[in-house]
């Protein structure tokens, strides 16, 4: 393998030099061929040795594994503000950033901080580089990911999928439960049964034992789903349900129902209507998780404090400016 010029072999870097040596990697998920969902070239093996020379930390904690075409990030945040309202320590893996990389790594609500990311990207690069695999991009930050979170160490992950989910860098994990929020024409190429092919490849993320929680609602999907899970498996609209919703200054206030309960009154604080789903999948995400219902008092204080950068977020106002 050729030198280094960042000297990755070294270990842990500078924030600076680890943002140099990353953009010096290949970023195969974000090219066109994988943007329009062609998976054809892509593979776990080289993730797989990497996370193997790691040590497979991403073993270490349940994973809470989230896909979808739109509200991975959404849900993402809101399961992540419940579970941390319940007392644990939640790492938070999610992309694409919107200011800094920084924003992809995150424990019990903040971010990681610049020396504590060069140090473990520059980490996670000198086993690469005495492993011989060459990751890309999207996989250094990935195994930083799952690497930094068995450190501190967190009791639950919440990991977004990057692209579609099969061939996934996150995908080396075993989640706990799953989630689809659903299934839209992102990453396709728009030939016949392309919702079909893009639902294979989000499935992917349900291994044998994990727990599904389903946003898609088409029927003609079904069965892709309950092949992979089973009777693990909650369906929005049926095991799951937005029984209600009012207008609220800032946001909505809804009524969910779980297989658990009924919540009532529980204000979200974001603009949307998508925004409401998001919540219901999110409360559920986090039940199946534990196994049990959560108090409303505490849900209703947790989705309370969720802020959701550049969706529908108010920046200004006279004029009134959304981002």
């Amino acid at each position: 393998m050729p030198a280094d010029p960042f000297g990755a072999g070294a270990g842990p870097m500078s924030h600076r030099t680890a943002l140099r040596y990353l953009d010096g990697l290949v970023n195969r998920e974000a090219t066109p061929k994988v943007a329009a969902g062609d998976v054809a070239d892509l593979s776990l093996d080289a993730m797989r040795a990497l996370m193997a020379a790691l040590g497979d930390p991403q073993h270490a904690y349940p994973v809470l594994h989230i896909t979808g075409t739109n509200g991975k990030g959404s849900v993402a945040t809101m399961a992540a503000r419940l579970l941390e309202a319940l007392g644990l320590s939640v790492g938070v893996y999610a992309s694409p950033h919107l200011q800094v990389l920084n924003e992809r790594l995150r424990w019990t609500g903040g971010l990681i901080d610049d020396d504590e990311l060069g140090r473990i990207i520059g980490e996670v690069a000198a086993v690469a580089d005495v492993a011989g695999v060459t990751p890309s991009y999207f996989e250094v930050l990935t195994a930083s990911a799952f690497a930094w979170f068995a450190e501190l160490p967190v009791d639950v992950a919440v990991v977004e999928v990057g692209v579609l989910g099969r061939f996934d860098a996150t995908n080396v994990a075993d989640a706990a439960v799953a989630v689809i929020t659903n299934i839209g024409p992102d990453h396709t190429d728009f030939r016949p049964g392309w919702r079909q092919a893009i639902a294979q490849e989000k499935v992917g993320i349900v291994k044998d034992a994990s727990f599904l929680v389903l946003g898609e609602t088409d029927d003609e999907l079904r069965p892709i789903f309950e092949d992979a899970a089973g009777d693990r498996l909650w369906v929005l609209d049926e095991d799951v349900a937005v029984t209600e919703v009012r207008d609220a200054l800032g946001g909505r206030v809804v009524d969910v129902r779980t297989p658990f309960e009924e919540l009532d009154d529980l204000f979200v604080p974001v603009h949307g209507d998508h925004q409401v789903t998001n919540a219901a999948l999110a409360i559920a995400a986090v039940e199946a998780l534990t196994g049990r219902g959560l108090d409303a008092e505490l849900a209703r204080a947790a989705l309370a404090e969720v802020r959701l950068p550049g969706r529908f977020e108010i920046v200004g106002r006279g004029p009134l400016l959304v981002l």
